[in-house]
């Protein structure tokens, strides 16, 4: 059985905040654990003007990044930018400040240069100019895990940022997570990267 791959040495396509790969830098407690107990889809709106949110993810094998992705919800309002970041936190690549578009609909922006990511720990950031913006994600069935979902998201390695502002800043600021998984924002949003010209999610 020796001559078969690993099977977390390949990819899929596609990958989303809740693939196996995103979760703290490998360890075993990935965000794809955290979405069987936020298990509820919902939508929220973003929390604050300008605030990012970064999110941890492992590549296993060499990953060639043609699109980046989000999914939004029932209200488009303000930019948006996505981008990836080193572990150490320098930005990789970026979709650059993009008008949200279309409600309950994936939005995706190819890269101008596909950036291959070698194997090796990431962050994934989104951003919103607009408090009102809505997007798609995983919620709580209930309001009581909103306390617990906070802390399973700081686990999970999630981090924030305020102020980080459009486009998405060239070196990430990382703060504790207090915005996210609460009873003001009950949600994890989906966004992720795709090898793909053209993302079908």
């Amino acid at each position: 059985m020796g001559d078969f791959p690993a099977a977390n040495r390949f990819h899929l396509p596609v990958l989303s905040v809740v693939s196996r790969e995103f979760g703290t830098f490998g360890a075993g407690f990935s965000l794809l654990v955290v979405s069987r107990v936020m298990t509820a889809a919902g939508a929220g709106a973003w929390p604050n003007a300008n605030e990012a949110v970064y999110v941890p993810f492992v590549i296993a094998a060499p990953y060639l990044v043609r699109t980046l992705w989000w999914y939004n919800g029932g209200t488009a309002a303000g930019n948006v930018d996505i981008g990836i970041y080193t572990a150490g936190g320098t930005l990789l690549a970026n979709a650059g400040s993009t008008a949200m578009s279309g409600t309950q609909v994936v939005q995706a922006v190819s890269l101008g240069t596909p950036l291959l990511l070698a194997p090796g720990t990431y962050y994934l950031g989104l951003v919103s100019s607009s408090a009102t913006a809505v997007f798609r994600g995983m919620s709580s069935a209930t309001g009581t895990l909103q306390a617990w979902d906070t802390d399973v998201l700081r686990g999970a390695g999630v981090v924030q940022q305020a102020s980080a502002g459009i486009p998405i800043p060239a070196t990430m600021t990382p703060a504790k997570l207090t915005n996210w998984g609460t009873s003001t924002t009950n949600l994890l949003p989906i966004f992720g990267i795709s090898s793909l010209a053209s993302t079908l999610v």
